[in-house]
């Protein structure tokens, strides 16, 4: 069976502001993709807080596993982009501004 190569994805707004400056410059600057709960910001709810609506669909989905972890300890996750470069592998996508493949 051939193994086909995969890319993630990673949705954000790089106009968005982080610590005072836009989110692409903090990612270049610090090398990380952060959470919601790190950025506080989305382009959806902003519901990334202990009891929000983000939260609690954590909490059921990695089975309380991060309730109580800092926000930079909690999980990063997206998309895999199994169908190729140009393709979208998430229907949140549509959501988001820009795209690192």
């Amino acid at each position: 069976m051939k193994t086909k190569r995969t890319h993630p994805l990673l949705n954000f707004h790089p106009d968005r502001m982080l610590h005072g400056k836009p989110i692409l410059d903090a990612m270049a600057e610090g090398g990380v993709y952060h959470s919601q709960f790190v950025t506080g910001t989305s382009n959806g709810g902003l519901t990334a807080y202990r009891g929000g609506g983000r939260c609690r669909w954590e909490s059921r989905i990695f089975n309380r596993a991060y309730d109580e972890a800092p926000a930079h300890e909690r999980p990063v996750y997206g998309a895999l982009n199994f169908r190729g470069p140009m393709s979208d592998s998430s229907s949140r996508r549509r959501k988001a501004n820009s795209a690192v493949l």
